[in-house]
């Protein structure tokens, strides 16, 4: 999958950049056309093995602390001060334990 993605993406590039009248432009086309294809079959095939795709959503909780916990990594990144990072950890405690509250609710525990 990775192969035909480095493939695709340079060959995509030229394709969009050179004019229609170019001497080869169809070919390149051609080749474009079914790296596509042939990437979109591989991840279709993947998608249909048991287990592979599950589907999740989150609830304002959730998303407001994903989005704060993104904040933070981000000001790590750019000041290095520890704080940020362990306030961040924390929020994804605090997620991970409301959720196992939420499946424990669930079955009934």
């Amino acid at each position: 999958m990775t192969l035909l993605a480095t493939l695709l993406i340079p060959m995509g590039l030229a394709w969009m950049l050179l004019p229609a009248g170019c001497p080869g432009y169809e070919w390149l086309q051609a080749g474009v056309e079914g790296l596509t294809h042939g990437l979109l079959r591989l991840v279709d095939s993947f998608s249909r093995v048991p287990g592979a795709v599950f589907f999740f959503r989150f609830d304002l909780f959730t998303m407001l602390a994903a989005y704060g916990m993104l904040l933070l990594v981000l000001l790590y990144g750019r000041s290095k001060r520890p704080a940020y990072l362990f306030v961040a950890l924390a929020l994804l405690l605090i997620i991970l334990i409301v959720r196992l509250i939420g499946n424990l609710m669930l079955c009934g525990i």
